[in-house]
């Protein structure tokens, strides 16, 4: 899973995503309807250009990327 680029885990029930900050060379992630509460464990995957957030119940947080309009809410 080192060379993932594209990953969905949508509506899954997610809570925790820490995990997921070693797959560097994600250029989408999608984790639309989790439960997840704090993205800044994301800031660590630079190569991102789509992160999809919808959903989630955490409160609103700014995007931690880099352009901001990566992600969407």
């Amino acid at each position: 899973m080192i060379n993932l680029t594209f990953l969905s885990l949508s509506e899954n029930q997610i809570v925790e995503i820490e995990p997921l900050a070693g797959l560097d060379k994600l250029t989408f992630l999608g984790l639309r309807k989790n439960r997840i509460g704090n993205i800044k464990p994301l800031a660590r995957l630079s190569n991102l250009v789509n992160l999809d957030l919808e959903g989630n119940s955490f409160a609103k947080q700014p995007c931690p990327l880099v352009p901001e309009n990566i992600c969407s809410f």
